[in-house]
């Protein structure tokens, strides 16, 4: 088997200097692999049959075909990511067809595709039986490394199977474009069953819990919450059944929800409508990382604004979305609570079905 070496990485890219998978003077990223050439151009296209792990990949004209069917087993064209791009937010275009859903852009993190490595993370795209050329964009994280692209056909007993790639551009954005574009989850865990989430994150929130305590910053009222919730959390006896993971959200879901301050004690589930601005402390409980967190109120006008350390205040953008780090607390001013409603926060990076905190304005 054979991945594509970085000079050949260099080799493929068209229109800008600097390179998509090396280190350059800019810290972005982002470039197009055209297979069609132009003027007085060689199709690039030809030198990506090099990138082939397995199987039968070649060009025709300017495109990257990938044949299967029949005792074919896993064709596919890789791409391995350079390490810098770790902790990078990306937009995949990719301009196929294929011949029936087998025919799939398969993104994995941690391992390559068809190798015997364990598999971890992998973001999947089948593509539709069609006739012409279609678009499909992807949004992704790195959040591990090694990374790959890959394009290829699943093992299937099909007579005969092929897709055809015109080209793929590779974009890096920041994070709120890529939180605004994939949901509330921060990774894509599509391909996860919910067994696996929740096991993990009730993992990661005992892991947490023991970090917080020890570290001292959090609000005593917060800290026995953290505590009974360690304790429920410790308690359960998972299963991959309905009725174990049922049984099991309520415990999640309080263990996934902001620990919400208004002054020195937790903020209370009513608050009279006032004028005057509404400081909320936000601490994330059950993640080592950033969590971002989404302020809604059903009351015409109101306004969301970061404070930061300094006293410096900034409006939340469109989404109403704020950073929650995860060793700090995060502070943000309301206002405009002037008449009845309700004022919601929660965390996007979140397992739990529940993990609403709410406060009335009457």
């Amino acid at each position: 088997m054979r991945y594509l070496l970085l000079p050949l990485l260099l080799a493929l890219l068209l229109a800008t200097p600097s390179a998509l998978f090396s280190q350059a003077a800019s810290s972005r990223y982002d470039g197009t692999f055209r297979l069609t050439a132009g003027p007085n151009e060689q199709s690039p296209a030809r030198l990506l049959s090099e990138i082939a792990y397995e199987g039968n990949v070649s060009v025709d004209g300017d495109e990257l075909v990938i044949s299967g069917g029949g005792d074919s087993k896993l064709p596919r064209a890789t791409i391995r990511l350079d390490d810098s791009c770790l902790d990078k937010y990306f937009k995949l275009t990719v301009m196929a067809r294929g011949s029936d859903h087998t025919t799939q852009i398969m993104l994995t993190e941690g391992f390559r595709w068809g190798s015997h490595d364990q598999v971890q993370r992998h973001i999947r795209r089948r593509l539709q039986a069609r006739d012409n050329f279609a678009t499909t964009t992807i949004f992704f994280h790195v959040a591990s490394l090694p990374f790959y692209l890959n394009f290829g056909i699943y093992p299937h007993n099909s007579p005969e199977q092929y897709m055809r790639v015109k080209s793929f551009t590779l974009q890096e954005i920041d994070a709120q474009t890529y939180l605004r574009q994939t949901g509330q989850d921060e990774i894509p865990v599509t391909d996860r069953k919910r067994f696996v989430c929740v096991r993990d994150a009730l993992a990661q929130f005992m892991s947490n819990a023991e970090r917080l305590l020890a570290a001292g910053f959090l609000p005593a009222p917060l800290q026995e919450i953290v505590r009974a919730n360690a304790v429920k959390a410790s308690g359960l006896t998972l299963e991959d059944s309905p009725a174990s993971l049922e049984a099991a959200d309520p415990v999640l879901s309080a263990c996934e929800t902001f620990g919400v301050m208004l002054g020195q004690a937790l903020a209370p589930a009513s608050i009279p409508a006032t004028a005057e601005p509404v400081r909320l402390t936000l601490f994330n409980l059950h993640s080592p990382h950033s969590v971002w967190a989404r302020f809604e109120a059903d009351i015409p006008g109101v306004e969301y604004r970061v404070v930061t350390p300094s006293g410096e205040k900034y409006r939340l953008n469109q989404g109403h979305l704020a950073i929650v780090p995860s060793s700090e607390p995060a502070i943000i001013e309301v206002t405009g609570l002037t008449a009845p409603g309700c004022l919601t926060v929660f965390p996007l990076d979140h397992h739990g079905k529940n993990t609403v905190t709410t406060i009335a304005v009457h």
